[in-house]
């Protein structure tokens, strides 16, 4: 801009000098008439010349600032615009009692329902044990299995009593199938089990999960007094759980073969997110079922375009209400 500045003053000057030209040869430059015409216009020039090599750099940064601005968006500029909503659909009827459609990529809602309704979360809970339990562990930290976990309700993995697992492996079979008796175990691995809900309720207040309390590590419902949550925190739960490396490979992956330690036990867990099957872009998050909570699924869609994360809680058909909603925000919004 320094350059253009320079090129600016140099042809001022010209136009000014040829100004003069003009007026010699019109006047035979008689200093009658032209004498104030020509002093003002030096006492112009002068100036300009002298204000731009007081202020040349100033100039300078305000035609780039002026430029930048009116000419031209910034990548970050342009992305706060989308997505934009390019078409008006009725959004679809779905079964859940609250639900957040969330652009994860630019922190903007899309869809929301009930979005401040208490309900419980069940098994989405379990996020927050992994989240948890690698604030505890190490990799390969081997753990044995108590007796009362062998006994937990709901989805589990059937862990012999006394068989012994590595921590990784058990955050993988409780996040890919859901296994109650591995989150048990984590849960009680190195502190008690009061000891780790004390962790989790303080981890959730640490994000902002200004509604939700947490009674297990398993998702269970009527369990030393009951939990609850709302879309909203989940969605902060969510999110900071796929942020982690390790948990966002966990919860898209199909299946995972797991093993004890010697070797005796071992057993295939699918993930019980059907969606991962059958829509492409599934990467994941995490599904719940009690007969207290219905249906609640978190799950999320990423293409190079966009990033999205669809929770519903208190649902009949958690994965029908969420492929009404992907169908639906993907047709009325465009991110291009």
């Amino acid at each position: 801009m320094v350059i253009v500045f320079r090129t600016f003053l140099l042809i001022i000057i010209q136009i000014g000098m040829y100004i003069l030209w003009v007026l010699d040869w019109v006047t035979n430059f008689n200093l009658k008439k032209t004498s104030k015409v020509s002093l003002y216009l030096l006492v112009t020039l002068f100036g300009i010349a002298f204000s731009y090599a007081i202020y040349s750099d100033y100039f300078s940064k305000l035609a780039d600032a002026f430029i930048e601005k009116d000419f031209y968006l910034s990548d970050s500029e342009v992305n706060t615009y989308y997505p934009i909503l390019i078409q008006e659909i009725n959004v679809p009827k779905i079964s859940a009692k609250s639900a957040l459609v969330m652009d994860r990529g630019k922190s903007k809602v899309l869809y929301e329902l009930n979005l401040d309704e208490v309900l419980a979360p069940a098994s989405t809970v379990k996020l927050m044990t992994a989240l948890v339990a690698l604030d505890l562990y190490i990799f390969q930290e081997v753990l044995t299995v108590p007796e009362y976990c062998t006994e937990v309700e709901g989805m589990k993995a059937f862990f012999p009593e006394g068989s012994k697992f590595l921590a990784d492996d058990l955050i993988y079979s409780m996040l890919v199938g859901s296994a109650g008796d591995s989150a048990c175990t984590l849960a009680s691995g190195k502190v008690s089990e009061k000891e780790f809900i004390d962790l989790m309720n303080k981890k959730a207040e640490a994000l902002g999960m200004k509604d939700t309390h947490f009674s297990n590590p398993v998702g269970l419902d009527n369990i030393n007094g009951g939990h609850f949550s709302t879309v909203t925190d989940l969605y902060k739960l969510a999110n900071n759980a796929v942020a982690n490396r390790f948990i966002s490979q966990i919860v898209s992956t199909n299946y995972f073969y797991l093993k004890s330690i010697d070797g005796l036990y071992g057993s295939n867990l699918y993930n019980t997110n059907a969606l991962l099957w059958q829509i492409p872009g599934s990467v994941g998050i995490k599904t719940g079922t009690t007969e207290g909570a219905g249906e609640v699924l978190i799950y999320e869609f990423r293409d190079n375009q966009k990033d999205l994360v669809i929770i519903v809680m208190g649902s009949s058909d958690r994965f029908y209400d969420v492929i009404s909603l992907l169908t639906w925000t993907l047709l009325s919004y465009s991110w291009n």
